[in-house]
C-alpha cells in the first residue's frame, strides 16, 4: 500500500497493491447534484457534449493551432463565441505549473467569466502547440508532500485541466482521486493468518529469495524452489502474489493438492488475472481438476458490478455524499473534461494525420459500428497490469450486443503485442512498451479508441517507447499516454472498461474520464466529442418560420422525434452560443427577441435524452431579428483569401455611428462610418488558416446595433 502523502489533515491519494495490481473496487452508489441551471428543418446531432458546451482554446503564435482550431470547430458545429486565443503560452514540452495556472487557466476562466460560459461549458479542447506537461515540485515543496518516488513530478495539461478548480486553489487534490470514475467492486479479500501484511523480511531479501526461486524453478530444482517461496509466504501469508508462486512450484513438482490450496489461498486473497493462471504452463497439470476450473471460474467473475454509465455536466459534483452532507469545499469536485486536439511536435502528428482522424472521428458519429474490441495478452507487466478485467470487459460488451476479443501470442498468427490482420478493430488496449501498427496489417475503424499502459507514452520529449500518437496516425479517434513515469499502476490507466462506457453512447472524453481513477499524468489526444455508439434524435423547428423576420416575444415550437427506446426530457435554446432558456418537451419556448441585437444570429435547439446518457441532439439554423429598424448591407466581401493577404469587407449602415468586424467574441477590426458607407480591413493570418465565418455589427447613435449575416470565408495556405 502506497500512500502519497497527506495535506492539512486529508490524505491525498493512495494507490493499492495487490492481483489487479490490486485494488478492491467498491462503492455504494454514486449521487451527482446539479448547482445550476436556469431554467419541418432536421438536424445534426450531438450527444456526450457538444459544440455549444465545448471551449476551443488555441495558441495565437501558432499557424497549425489555428488552422486545426478552424478545422475541428467546423467539424463539430462549435460556435464562434467558444473559440479562444492565448498569447505568450510555450508550445512544447512542460511548464511550471504557477505558469499554468497564469498564462492558460486564469485567461480561460476570465474568458468564461466575462461570457457567462463557466456553468455551459463542460469541456475544453486544447488545439495544438501547447506544452503537454505540467511541472508541479512548487507546489509540493509548498504543501511539503514528503518524498514519493511513485508521485513524480509532471502531470499531464489535460490531468490538471479537469482539475482546474483544485489547481486554482492550490489545492494538491489534483493528485487525487476523479469522483466522474466509475467504480466497480472488485475480488474480496480473506486476510491470511495472524501476520497480516507485515513483512519482516528486507527489500533485498525479498528481491533475492524471489530471483533464487525463479531460477530454481527454471532448473527444475523444486525442493531449492519451494523452499524459497515458503520463506516469502511466510513472511507475508496475505500476499496473493507469493501465494500463487507458491502454487506453480508445487504443480510443477507434482504436488496437486497442495497447489490447488494454495491457489485457492492465493484467490481469497484477491487474486483474479484468470488468463495468466489459465495459460500458465505450470499449472496445466491442474486444467483437469474441477477444483482448478471453479477458481478458475472465480477469478473470471470477481469483478463487478459495475455503475452505469452517465453523461458529463460541468456543473454536477460529483460526490458520494448526500446534499445534506454536501459542503462548499465539494464545489472543487466539479470538473472539465478535456483533450487535446493533437500533439504536432517531435514524435507529433502532422497536419494531413490530423485532419485525417478528426473527420473520421466525426463522421463515425451514431453509425454503430460492427467492430471488435481487442484486448491484448502477453507476460509483459504493461499488459498484466489489466488483465484480470479483460474477461468481465468481454462479457459486458457482450451484453451491449459488442464483442470483444482477447488476443495472445499463444493464438495462431498473433503476437499478443497488436491484433494482427484484423479489419474491424474498433478498440484497442494494448501493453506494450514498442510497437508497429502499420506492421500489424490491421485496420483502426472511424470512431476507434486505441492506446497502450507504457511508461512515456505521452512523454513527447523522451525517445523511448512508441507513443500514442501512432495509434492517430493510423486513423484511431483517440488515444492516451502517460507523460512521465506512472509505475505501471492501473489507476493511473484507463480500465479496459472505457470500451464498453463507449458503447454505452458516451463520447470519447466521457469514456475516457469514467475509466481513470487517478488522471493526472495521462495525456488524452483526438477528438474529444466522438460518440460513434450514440443515438440521435431528430430535432427541428415547427415555428415560427427562420426565414422571416422574427419580432418581439416569440413563440418557438420544437419538432421532435426521439431515437428508438428512448426519449427526450428537455429542449433548450441558445443563440449565438450562448445559452438561453430550456422547457420540458413537448412544451413551446417562449424567447424574448428584443434581448439580442437587430440583424442575423444563429439559434440552436438542443433535446436532451432522458436517459443517463443525456445524449444531446441538436438543430441550428439562422435567423433575423428585427426589432428597431435598423439595418446594415455588405456590398463586398471576400469568399477566399491567401494567408499573406488582407481580407477586405465594405458596405453601408446608414445613420450608423462606427462598425466591428467580429467572429464570435473577438474584435478583429473597428472603423467609423462616413455617411453610412464603411470598410474594414484585417489580416487573413488573424483568422488562422481553412474556413472560417465572420460578421459585421454596426453600432449607432442611439446605442443601438444590428449584425450582418454571417460571412464565411477560405483562407487559403501561402504559397511555398
Amino acid at each position: 500500500m502506497l500512500s502519497f502523502g497527506e495535506v492539512g489533515g486529508s490524505i491525498m491519494f493512495e494507490l493499492r497493491i495487490g492481483p489487479f495490481g490490486g485494488s478492491r473496487w467498491v462503492r455504494s452508489g454514486r449521487r451527482w447534484h446539479a448547482l445550476f441551471f436556469c431554467s419541418a428543418f432536421w438536424a445534426t446531432a450531438n450527444a456526450g457534449g457538444s459544440g455549444e458546451t465545448t471551449l476551443v482554446v488555441v495558441n495565437a503564435a501558432s499557424p497549425l493551432s489555428q488552422q486545426i482550431a478552424n478545422e475541428y470547430m467546423k467539424l463539430r458545429e462549435v460556435p464562434d463565441a467558444n473559440l479562444l486565443r492565448l498569447d505568450k503560452v510555450p508550445s512544447v514540452g512542460t511548464l511550471p505549473i504557477n505558469e499554468f495556472r497564469r498564462k492558460i487557466w486564469q485567461p480561460i476562466q476570465d474568458y468564461m467569466q466575462e461570457h457567462r460560459m463557466e456553468q455551459t461549458i463542460d469541456l475544453i479542447a486544447y488545439s495544438a502547440d501547447f506544452p503537454y506537461g505540467v511541472d508541479f515540485r512548487s507546489d509540493a515543496k509548498a504543501h511539503k508532500l514528503p518524498r514519493n518516488r511513485y508521485r513524480g513530478h509532471v502531470a499531464s495539461l489535460t490531468g490538471l485541466t479537469f482539475f482546474a478548480r483544485r489547481v486554482m486553489a492550490e489545492d494538491v487534490g489534483y493528485l487525487g482521486f476523479n469522483h466522474y470514475f466509475n467504480e466497480f467492486a472488485g475480488p474480496a479479500r480473506v486476510p491470511s493468518g495472524p501476520g497480516g501484511m507485515t513483512a519482516r523480511l528486507g527489500k533485498q531479501e525479498v528481491k533475492r529469495l524471489k530471483k533464487e526461486a525463479a531460477r530454481a524453478l527454471k532448473k527444475r530444482d523444486y525442493p531449492q524452489a519451494l523452499e524459497s517461496y515458503r520463506k516469502l509466504v511466510d513472511d507475508q501469508p496475505g500476499l496473493a502474489e507469493h501465494w500463487y508462486q507458491l502454487a506453480r512450484v508445487e504443480s510443477a513438482a507434482g504436488q496437486e493438492e497442495q497447489a490447488l490450496a494454495s491457489l485457492k489461498e492465493a484467490v481469497e486473497l484477491g487474486w483474479a488475472n484468470s488468463l495468466r493462471t489459465q495459460r500458465d504452463r505450470e499449472l496445466s497439470p491442474l486444467h483437469v481438476r474441477p477444483e482448478f476450473q471453479t477458481l478458475l471460474g472465480r477469478m473470471e467473475t470477481a469483478f463487478g458490478p459495475f455503475e452505469i454509465s452517465h453523461g458529463f455536466r460541468h456543473r454536477y459534483v460529483w460526490s458520494n455524499s448526500d446534499l445534506a452532507f454536501w459542503e462548499t469545499d465539494d464545489r472543487l469536485d466539479q470538473y472539465y473534461l478535456s483533450t487535446f486536439l493533437a500533439y504536432t511536435g517531435v514524435r507529433g502528428n502532422s497536419m494531413p494525420e490530423i485532419s485525417h482522424y478528426l473527420s473520421r472521428a466525426a463522421a463515425s458519429d451514431g453509425t454503430a459500428p460492427d467492430g471488435t474490441v481487442y484486448l491484448l495478452e502477453n507476460r509483459n507487466v504493461r499488459s498484466d497490469t489489466r488483465q484480470p478485467l479483460f474477461p468481465v470487459t468481454v462479457a459486458e460488451l457482450s451484453r451491449r450486443g459488442r464483442k470483444a476479443t482477447i488476443l495472445a501470442s499463444s493464438d495462431q498468427g498473433q503476437d499478443g503485442i497488436l491484433p494482427v490482420g484484423r479489419d474491424d478493430v474498433i478498440g484497442a488496449v494494448v501493453g506494450a512498451q514498442g510497437f508497429n501498427w502499420g506492421k500489424s496489417q490491421s485496420r483502426l475503424l472511424p470512431g476507434a479508441i486505441a492506446e497502450s499502459l507504457t511508461s512515456f507514452g505521452g512523454h513527447f520529449d523522451k525517445a523511448s517507447q512508441t507513443k500514442l500518437t501512432a495509434f492517430l496516425r493510423h486513423g484511431a479517434a483517440g488515444s492516451s499516454g502517460a507523460v512521465a513515469e506512472p509505475f505501471a499502476f492501473q489507476e493511473k490507466f484507463p480500465v479496459p472498461m472505457l470500451h464498453a462506457y463507449y458503447a454505452d453512447g458516451s463520447s470519447l472524453a466521457e469514456a475516457y474520464y469514467q475509466s481513470i481513477q487517478i488522471p493526472y499524468q495521462l495525456i488524452i489526444v483526438g477528438d474529444p466529442l466522438a460518440r460513434p455508439f450514440a443515438q440521435f434524435a431528430r430535432v427541428g423547428l415547427q415555428a415560427p418560420d427562420p426565414a422571416g423576420p422574427w419580432s418581439g416575444v416569440v413563440r418557438i415550437v420544437p419538432e421532435l422525434q426521439p431515437a428508438q427506446d428512448t426519449a427526450i426530457e428537455t429542449v433548450e435554446l441558445w443563440v449565438d452560443g450562448q445559452y438561453s432558456a430550456s422547457v420540458t418537451a413537448g412544451d413551446p419556448i417562449v424567447w424574448d427577441s428584443r434581448q439580442v441585437e437587430d440583424g442575423s444570429h444563429e439559434l440552436r435547439l438542443v433535446a436532451i435524452e432522458n436517459g443517463p446518457i443525456e445524449t444531446r441532439s441538436v438543430f441550428r439554423t439562422i435567423i433575423t431579428v428585427f426589432n428597431n429598424g435598423n439595418r446594415i448591407e455588405t456590398i463586398a466581401a471576400p469568399r477566399e483569401v491567401d494567408y499573406e493577404q488582407s481580407i477586405a469587407v465594405s458596405g453601408h449602415a446608414i445613420g450608423a455611428q462606427a462598425v466591428e468586424l467580429r467572429r464570435g467574441h473577438q474584435l478583429l477590426a473597428s472603423a467609423d462610418t462616413d455617411d453610412g458607407h464603411w470598410d474594414l480591413t484585417v489580416p487573413a493570418k488573424v483568422l488562422g488558416m481553412g474556413e472560417a465565418s465572420v460578421f459585421v455589427r454596426a453600432v449607432f447613435d442611439d446605442g443601438q446595433a444590428v449584425r450582418s449575416v454571417p460571412l464565411p470565408i477560405t483562407i487559403n495556405p501561402p504559397a511555398r
